[in-house]
């Protein structure tokens, strides 16, 4: 019965554009209450639902709410009122039935996505859980990464500029916290920047900055020069994503910017000129929503390339994604709840796309409001983009194609007083090989998001007067230290990049052809046998990435691993007391005395996670890689027994071999209890391991325990992992 809504009630708020929208309160039989409001978009698509305004202009210009705060106050109240909060999608069924239109043109998709949202806000609520973890269960592990808006054109500017967003992505920043950090120093470097050749620094309504300038190549050359200024490499740091709405500057079959009247072939090859010559790997509704003749030769041209986002083409609806996967338009979605109108719908947005291989990005919209929702639906359905950008990635499968080889040529001489000149037939070249270097600098797979399917190219064919064809170029392909690359099919290593400077070829090249040269001989002077070039080896593989480092943090969640590694070393990880403050492995390196101990800090690890519960065994193999582990305990568990006994068991249960190597057992927090019920903890714990247990508090002296690390590292013998040595003759 607690969990029954009780009463319902919806007011009219001003969203960050100063226009009205809904806000909602669902209040509990238990009291505990859920409030959520609705964002609104300046450019919407012809498709979206429907948001239902007042149309009076004597108040709010037309754009009041009223009339939906009424329908939740009145009829949406009538029938929800009773239902149980937890059954989201039995709620959000009444709410599509009451209304009973395609669109939500009766009710407002304003008025029942706000009810939507808060009915799941005061479910999470009761259950006193974060709204990420009420909706997503424990099997989120993806944070999203920001894709960070830093010039406004179209509609949410007054300039000169049609494309709508110039957008960053931090692609070369380890931690979330570091993606804002050098994101905020380009977007200021380039406020410098704006201001010094006279340009306006004002911003547009979605917070970039809105100059009077004239074309999408002098935006991209301001953003490249703001991020260089700023001491960055917009080719490794940073990558360049586009909103285009091309839908706001189509008529008639053509379309119409920056003095150009271009039709979709055209503007095919303008984004295929762009791509070429900046790092732009998303671009954003570069179609009309109408324009699906445009879409389907933009896909087949660039679709295995970049990230091609359908905004306006999809509007958050499962029936135009299907439409969109099955005739091959666009390769992601643009996921905006407000679009369709409930939870349950945008859920099942996200999954169509998913399961067809089709990413899925979270978006803001331009009036947004103090609701955080977006980003607990971004976390909870594990997406890695939120109209910015993408994840840690630590494992990406990939599809190799070495190059064929050319084909030999069958050829005479054929020259002027040479009778029966003979065969002068050139051999084909050979493929070109794919080939793995093993880079210190890198430490994610990212770059491999959009770059799946991997050919080298093929040899060219022989050709006459004895010429060989060209060999294919090689494709080299740099992968972090500690990057394994695994057989898909049977499942074994073929290589590990486990130190710096390796170079593998994991796919050869076919050979090329013989030319009929090769044929001739003492009793067939002109051959006409030639032979094809050899087809190159293909792979579908396993990039697996393990984190490689001398000391691991272990732990449940909220143990203080995060704050550990950030005191002790130059690590940026953001910390804050809640549990899963890390959701993918960070590295530290931290001096003690003469010697560098590099130290990775596992995400919390939970019961059953060797099945791949809560951020499971997707972090569970980096440890394998570390020498000596350092456990770290909240000494405010009730059974720092039990609690200790969880990570061993998870270890054990994952990888036997993970409980033989050198642990250091600490009870951390100890600031948080008296001593005498810390000592009885400590003894209570030394006993039953039958070693020391250290203790720490939360800003205690760390020399001691990391001097103990250091001296058991120089002892220590690490194990040999046995895997094949491409170096070893």
């Amino acid at each position: 019965m607690n969990k029954i809504i009780n009463n319902v009630f919806a007011r009219e708020i001003l969203d960050s554009r100063g226009y009205p929208t809904v806000e909602v309160e669902i209040e509990l039989c238990d009291g505990v209450i859920g409030r959520a409001s609705v964002p609104s978009g300046a450019s919407t698509g012809k498709l979206e639902a429907l948001e239902l305004r007042d149309q009076d202009e004597k108040r709010y210009c037309g754009k009041g709410v009223l009339k939906a705060v009424q329908a939740v106050n009145g009829v949406i109240a009538n029938e929800i009122i009773g239902m149980d909060a937890t059954n989201q999608s039995t709620i959000d069924k009444a709410l599509i039935e009451l209304d009973g239109t395609k669109n939500k043109s009766k009710l407002g998709a304003n008025a029942t996505l706000g009810v939507s949202l808060a009915v799941a806000k005061a479910a999470a609520n009761s259950f006193k859980m974060p709204l990420y973890r009420y909706l997503g269960g424990e099997q989120m592990s993806v944070m999203p990464v920001p894709l960070i808006n830093i010039i406004n054109g179209g509609v949410h500017a007054d300039n000169n500029l049609n494309f709508q967003e110039f957008m960053i992505l931090p692609v070369g920043a380890e931690t979330f916290s570091e993606a804002i950090r050098i994101s905020a120093e380009v977007f200021h470097n380039l406020r410098s920047i704006l201001k010094k050749k006279g340009y306006s620094t004002n911003v547009g309504d979605e917070g970039g900055f809105a100059p009077n300038i004239e074309s999408t190549e002098e935006a991209l050359d301001l953003i490249i020069y703001a991020i260089e200024s700023a001491g960055y490499s917009a080719q490794s740091d940073f990558a360049l994503g586009l909103d285009v709405a091309s839908s706001t500057f189509y008529e008639d079959g053509i379309y119409k910017f920056e003095n150009k009247e271009l039709t979709s072939k055209e503007l095919t090859e303008y984004y295929c000129n762009l791509v070429e010559g900046y790092p732009i790997i998303s671009i954003e509704d570069a179609m009309s929503e109408d324009d699906y003749e445009g879409w389907k030769l933009l896909t087949a041209k660039l679709g295995s390339k970049i990230q091609l986002v359908g905004d306006d083409l999809f509007v958050t609806n499962c029936e135009l994604i299907g439409k969109g996967i099955e005739e091959k338009m666009a390769n992601a979605v643009l996921i905006k709840p407000n679009q369709i109108g409930t939870l349950t719908e945008t859920f099942a947005a996200i999954d169509m796309a998913k399961s067809n291989n089709y990413k899925a990005v979270i978006s803001h919209r331009s009036g947004e409001t103090e609701d955080t929702t977006i980003s607990h639906i971004a976390v909870a359905s594990n997406c890695g983009q939120i109209k910015t950008g993408m994840g840690f990635i630590d494992e990406v499968k990939l599809y190799l194609k070495a190059g064929d080889g050319g084909d030999g040529c069958a050829s005479f001489r054929r020259e002027k007083f040479v009778e029966f000149g003979g065969p002068n037939g050139g051999n084909g070249g050979k493929g070109g090989n794919i080939v793995f270097i093993s880079d210190a600098n890198l430490n994610t797979l990212l770059h491999f998001r959009y770059r799946r399917h991997i050919k080298a190219d093929n040899g060219k064919n022989g050709a006459g007067r004895d010429r060989s064809g060209t060999a294919g170029k090689d494709v080299i392909l740099r992968v972090p230290v500690g990057a394994q690359i695994i057989d898909e099919e049977s499942e074994e290593i073929i290589v590990d990049l486990d130190k710096p400077g390796m170079e593998f070829q994991v796919a050869q090249g076919g050979k090329g052809g013989l030319g009929n040269t090769n044929f001739k001989s003492s009793t067939n002077k002109a051959p006409r046998h030639f032979t094809y070039g050899q087809p190159g080896e293909e792979k579908h593989v396993l990039l697996k990435l393990k984190v490689l480092s001398d000391v691991g943090i272990i732990g449940m969640p909220n143990a203080g691993k995060s704050k550990f590694l950030t005191r002790c070393s130059n690590s940026d990880t953001k910390v804050g007391d809640y549990p899963f403050t890390t959701v993918r492995p960070h590295l530290g390196v931290t001096k003690v005395d003469d010697s560098e101990v590099v130290i990775a800090d596992i995400p919390g690890i939970i019961t059953d996670a060797h099945l791949g519960v809560g951020l499971g065994h997707k972090f569970l193999k980096h440890i394998e890689r570390c020498q000596i582990l350092l456990h770290l305990i909240d000494v405010t568990h009730d059974d720092v027994v039990s609690a200790y006994s969880c990570i061993h068991n998870e270890l054990e249960l994952y990888n036997g071999d993970l409980v033989e190597k050198e642990e250091i057992v600490v009870l951390n927090k100890c600031d948080l209890l008296r001593e005498a019920e810390i000592l009885e903890k400590k003894n209570h714990l030394a006993n039953y391991l039958n070693k020391e247990v250290l203790c720490l508090s939360i800003n205690g002296d760390l020399q001691p325990i990391l001097r103990l690390l250091n001296e058991k590292l120089k002892k220590s013998n690490p194990k040999e992992i046995d895997v094949y040595d491409p170096f070893k003759m």
